[in-house]
């Protein structure tokens, strides 16, 4: 098992980049910043990360294709790489469909949708001039302008059993919510495993990830 450190955004920014730097010491071996909508915002929070600590990896969750198109989304994660190489996850996922919905954002053909979104990134950050006429998404000869001189494992946010599939098919890993019970959990990694199988792949090169409340303190009577 490997630790990590995940904020949900409620935290200024100040403090989180403290908090990030002490995990960094601490050896932890990530952070994943949540982006809330209408609290601090994931990608712009994860480069302070980047630029405040030496090793550890960092993930925005998720850059959600309803919010962030292909190319910017592209965009954003090169730029991170290129300040930190080899310590930038891009998570992929549809996002809270509620909390979208409050801005005017409509979150449709989840499937489909993410199952485009995750081959145009990987097309993109690899650098190819991509000419893509899809059922969602449509690109016309675009090429990034830099490269990130290294690959971005791309996980994939999901919950229900043909997302889970679709991330154990096209996606380096899968990140569930947070707080589930063992049992669902065991559920997952089975589906995860059902779509890796599907691809050609075997899970253990998929990696499962998820978030865990965790109360630290010296004394187990203040932790509880």
């Amino acid at each position: 098992m490997r630790a990590g450190l995940c904020f949900d955004g409620f935290y200024s920014v100040n403090e989180m980049v403290e908090l990030a730097r002490l995990a960094d010491e601490a050896g932890m071996e990530s952070i994943w910043m949540s982006d809330h909508i209408c609290f601090r915002d994931s990608l712009t929070s994860a480069m302070a990360f980047l630029a405040t600590t030496r090793r550890i990896k960092v993930a925005p969750v998720p850059v959600s294709p309803y919010s962030r198109p292909p190319m910017m989304a592209a965009m954003a994660l090169a730029t991170m790489e290129e300040l930190a190489p080899g310590r930038v996850w891009a998570v992929a996922g549809t996002a809270n469909a509620a909390a979208l919905q409050e801005v005017g954002i409509r979150v449709t053909r989840p499937l489909k949708t993410m199952r485009e979104y995750v081959q145009l990134l990987r097309s993109l950050l690899s650098g190819e001039t991509v000419e893509f006429h899809g059922e969602v998404f449509n690109i016309n000869g675009a090429r990034m302008g830099f490269k990130p001189s290294s690959a971005i494992p791309i996980y994939m946010t999901a919950v229900k059993p043909k997302m889970l599939r679709l991330s154990g098919e096209i996606g380096d890993g899968a990140l569930l919510s947070a707080g589930c019970a063992p049992r669902y959990i065991a559920q997952c990694v089975q589906e995860i495993k059902k779509g890796a199988e599907r691809a050609g792949r075997s899970l253990a090169e998929r990696g499962v990830a998820g978030f865990i409340t965790t109360s630290v303190s010296e004394s187990a009577k203040h932790a509880i």
